[in-house]
């Protein structure tokens, strides 16, 4: 069994380097593919001007992906905002509730507990003096 998850994990190991040397040659072509695009580029509108184009590019892909961020996290502050509002009514229900459980209405009034008490004092006294 020992064996047969070792065998896992170097299999795993190697699939994971596998993948880091494919997206690394990747990134390498994708480096040398804007190169070759921004030499193409050179040779119709100059050098510079090409560099300055890829780097406009590249500035509005950021800003596409900041804002895209952006929106993410409002939305989500959004969800947090609603999550937290029913939860709070939730407790504003649960505390409702057991305010209404504790309040004095339900209970008996002290008048009322005394002369029970009283009265429940007063048949056990009577029903000793019975028995005695």
């Amino acid at each position: 069994m020992l064996s047969n998850l070792q065998d896992s994990v170097a299999s795993k190991k190697g699939s994971y380097q596998a993948s880091f040397a494919m997206v690394a040659s990747l990134a390498l072509a994708v480096a040398f593919a804007l190169g070759a695009a921004v030499i193409q580029l050179s040779f119709y509108v100059g050098s510079v001007q090409a560099a300055l184009i890829f780097a406009a590019g590249f500035l509005l892909l950021a800003i596409a992906m900041k804002i895209t961020s952006w929106v993410q996290e409002k939305r989500a502050q959004r969800k947090m905002k609603a999550v937290k509002r029913d939860v709070g009514r939730s407790v504003k229900a649960a505390a409702a509730t057991a305010r209404v459980a504790a309040s004095p209405a339900l209970r008996p009034p002290l008048l009322v507990t005394a002369a029970l008490i009283a009265a429940g004092y007063f048949f056990f006294k009577k029903a000793d003096q019975a028995d005695a």
